[in-house]
């Protein structure tokens, strides 16, 4: 049946387009079919939005992406943060255009993040192009994620085979965190059967895949009655991971002599055994890990976490608040050393993380400023605004640490409550807030928001946003310019535009040097068009240098900044810094340092090179491999001139040359 080609997309209704769009991945639609046509994109209006997390069609990515200044307002961390977006997405062609344009170093988060994708490609790819990697890490990342042909690849470059059974063994702990028995399978056949019980099974168990753990533990052979039976961390990891009735069989068969598998009757193995390090006993058991287990049940993701509780304390003798000797992690006066981090990670809900404080402190096993101090890191208002209608604020001392700790987190709702508790305020708010580019908490702050505040959850009483202005203002008046600064680091051109234009204006070149650190360089193009001094120290390219932001160093070359010249004239300083080795930096990359070189930065080679021959590393040796290169071509390119002008001969000229100083403006060799 051959198509209708007289129907043409104009004859659409709205309704059938949209159903062709729910067919297609969201960036085809917002890249592709919304340009058909002006009907077409009049329907798919909602589809505008192009996700970077997700493949871009390539002639939509070079459109947007692809030219020389079109990263200039990112920061570094955003350009980093792109690269890794487009590594998970597993293009090639677009992360290639990417690294081409982002002038920003190619971490191992982006080897990360091609590894977490599952991209082969992409991660073969950027270690040809010498991404920097940690074959650990990215084992561990593809296990966690079951990327069967990652694992594969990056236990085939393992050097030797110690090294390949290591990796092995970090890929299946993290395989069986989340439940991947066939990759689990793969990696013991590779020989990672050494963790099997130590690690393996426990991390299962975290991860609550009671059938993985149970073959796990299986897979333990002879050794399942030594002392790997009797760690405690098989059955730390269970109270957190596993339901009541499953960790009830679990506790049973390891120290009641009962069947060892969680999930059924059948295997082996007693729990009676026990060998150096491990527990004899439910008493030795309750002693020494009691109140351990007892808190990874708290934090539990499970729905039954306080039956576990209940039941550990009553049936197990593990109880909150009373530990012992080498395990335990109590606290003095009956008070729990608890991680509040842990309470409040993974809950998304407030209330979750809320109801475990509140049978906490039921117990009386709160310490108030602990939970406060964390409740705040991780803006937790349900918790803070029950302590605070409860009088328990009145327990912890005060000071600026907390609305400071608010203000880096962006949360004026959170802020506004410390500030209503009468929590104090200091500097360090504002600045927190710049630091962090939290316009949004700045101008709050300055009462410039409706009724006091602005944005979701803002609180809505104008007492504490009027005692925050008091803050700001006097913020703003700081003669060190501390808070432009602040803001500058931030990397944020429009706040800066915003404290400038309210009169925040004295900067220095700290101001400048803390842009540089950001790495945007559209905001560098704005300071320097306001007279901020860029400073003659070479200080600049020295940060940036560091930073292996040679987009910023090609900006800051384009606006005029000068190496430190007094000083480099007589001995390219500034070139060995970029060297590393003192103040304990870590030496610049030899991308970064070719790029020096090319522009004109000064460089006493001799000098140079000593110091990077003291290293023994991979890194030493491709940059001595670079300089000798330069060196002998700067000693015949001298030759060739010397010849040219008279025929001098060889000897002291082209070895002055070869290993003698190159300043800018000195026909220096190029890379």
């Amino acid at each position: 049946m051959e198509a209708d080609t007289s129907v043409s997309w104009d004859a659409l209704t709205a309704d059938v387009v949209e159903r062709i769009a729910a067919f297609l991945p969201p960036n085809e639609v917002a890249c592709n079919l919304r340009f058909l046509n002006k009907a077409v994109a009049k329907v798919l209006l909602r589809w505008k939005l192009v996700r970077l997390s997700q493949p871009v069609p390539h002639h939509a990515f070079i459109r947007r992406w692809g030219h020389e200044h079109s990263m200039s307002h990112l920061t570094l961390k955003q350009r980093k943060h792109l690269v890794c977006l487009l590594a998970r997405c597993g293009s090639i062609a677009n992360l290639e255009a990417a690294v081409s344009v982002a002038g920003c170093p190619l971490t191992h988060e982006v080897f990360k993040a091609a590894a977490t994708a599952g991209h082969l490609d992409a991660c073969i790819w950027l270690h040809d192009h010498d991404c920097a990697h940690n074959y650990r890490s990215v084992i561990q990342a593809a296990g966690s994620n079951g990327h069967v042909a990652v694992v594969r690849w990056v236990l085939r470059q393992a050097p030797d085979p110690g090294a390949l059974v290591r990796l092995a063994e970090i890929g299946l702990v993290a395989a069986a965190g989340a439940g991947h028995r066939d990759l689990c399978e793969e990696l013991l056949a590779a020989g990672a059967r050494g963790v099997v019980l130590s690690l393996a099974a426990p991390s299962a168990a975290k991860g609550g895949h009671v059938e993985l753990t149970q073959w796990l533990l299986e897979q333990g052979g002879p050794r399942f009655h030594n002392a790997d039976v009797n760690d405690p961390s098989l059955l730390l990891e269970a109270a957190y991971g596993f339901d009541l009735p499953v960790l009830q069989r679990l506790y049973h068969a390891r120290l009641g002599g009962s069947p060892a598998t969680p999930g059924c009757d059948g295997g082996g193995g007693s729990g009676a055994g026990g060998g150096s390090g491990g527990v004899s006993s439910r008493d030795d058991f309750a002693l020494h890990w009691g109140e351990r287990v007892a808190l990874q049940a708290v934090i539990s993701p499970t729905l039954d976490w306080r039956e576990k509780v209940e039941w550990l304390e009553a049936g197990a003798g593990c109880r909150l608040g009373d530990s012992g000797g080498d395990g335990g992690g109590g606290g003095g006066g009956g008070r729990v050393l608890l991680g509040w981090n842990g309470v409040f990670e993974r809950r998304a809900e407030e209330r979750d993380a809320l109801e475990r404080v509140m049978f906490l402190q039921q117990r009386g096993l709160v310490d108030y400023g602990d939970l406060l101090r964390v409740a705040v890191a991780r803006g937790n208002l349900a918790v803070v605004r029950h302590l605070r209608a409860q009088g328990l604020l009145e327990q912890v001392p005060r000071g600026c640490d907390l609305t400071e700790e608010a203000a880096a987190g962006g949360d004026v709702a959170m802020l506004g409550e410390l500030l209503a508790a009468g929590w104090p305020i200091g500097p360090e708010a504002p600045r927190a807030a710049a630091t962090h580019g939290h316009l949004h908490v700045l101008r709050w702050m300055l009462s410039e928001g409706e009724g006091g505040g602005e944005g979701e959850g803002a609180p809505d009483g104008a007492a504490e946003a009027a005692v925050a202005s008091v803050v700001m203002r006097k913020a703003m008046r700081e003669a060190d310019g501390g808070l432009l600064r602040c803001a500058a680091g931030s990397g944020s051109l429009e706040l800066v535009e915003w404290l400038w234009e309210r009169g925040c204006r004295d900067w220095g070149e700290r101001a400048f040097e803390a842009a540089v650190g950001a790495g945007s360089s559209a905001l560098l193009e704005w300071l320097v068009a306001r007279g901020c001094p860029m400073g003659a120290t070479g200080q600049a390219y020295l940060i940036a240098s560091r930073n292996g932001d040679i987009a910023t160093l090609a900006c800051l070359r384009r606006l005029g900044c000068t190496w430190d010249q007094d000083r480099d004239r007589a001995g390219g300083t500034f070139f060995l810094q970029a060297l590393g080795g003192q103040g304990g930096f870590a030496p610049c990359s030899l991308a970064v340092l070719r790029w020096l070189a090319a522009e004109g930065c000064p460089v006493d080679w001799e000098a140079a090179r000593a110091r990077v021959a003291g290293r023994q590393d991979g890194w030493a040796a491709s940059v001595l491999a670079w300089m000798d290169a330069r060196m002998a071509a700067g000693a015949a390119s001298g030759v060739a001139e010397a010849e040219a002008d008279g025929g001098v001969p060889l000897g002291r000229e082209a070895a002055a040359l070869a290993g003698g100083r190159v300043g800018a403006g000195h026909g220096h060799p190029r890379a």
